[in-house]
């Protein structure tokens, strides 16, 4: 629902997305400068569709890639630093499936990354303040939560558990 201004808003307009929205992020995924939209859709073959922004709060028609076995949620950021925004997908399976973005509003194949059981959530962050981002999974069937560093590449490195067995540095 767009703002007018005075604390309203317009009625609110749907866009088709597929199956199963678990998931949403928003970037300019193209760079033109424009808000686009990303959601991870389907439980079983997860897919990210990408609704570009026209730059008036409207949307082109999504696009479709393949983004895991099983979606969760998403979330966006420069993993490699080229510039071009990239997105992680919680894969409710077998972990992290990252997938490099080639700033046109698409996305190179996912790459997996192992996590604790059930990871639901994901989230980007820099928490060992190195400059390099880094991904965190909120695991439900493990009751843990698990980190990733990042490289600076687009790549992450391998989970690490703590002393008490649970997900972390």
């Amino acid at each position: 629902m767009l703002g007018k201004g005075d604390g309203t808003f317009a009625p609110h307009v749907d866009y088709p997305v597929g199956s199963a929205p678990s998931g949403i992020a928003v970037g300019d995924f193209n760079g033109d400068g424009k808000l686009d939209i990303v959601v991870v859709y389907g439980f079983n073959d997860a897919r990210v569709a990408v609704l570009l922004g026209n730059g008036d709060g409207t949307f082109k028609p999504f696009q479709s890639t393949v983004a895991g076995v099983q979606g969760g949620s998403i979330a966006a950021g420069d993993f490699n630093g080229d510039g071009k925004l990239d997105v992680a997908v919680s894969d409710n399976s077998v972990g992290v499936d990252v997938m490099l973005g080639n700033g046109d509003g698409t996305f190179k194949p996912p790459v997996s990354y192992a996590t604790a059981a059930g990871p639901l959530m994901v989230i980007v962050a820099d928490f060992n303040a190195d400059g390099k981002l880094d991904l965190a999974t909120a695991n439900a069937t493990s009751e843990t939560i698990s980190v990733l560093l990042g490289n600076g590449d687009g790549t992450f490195h391998e989970r690490q558990r703590n002393l008490q067995g649970c997900e972390g540095l």
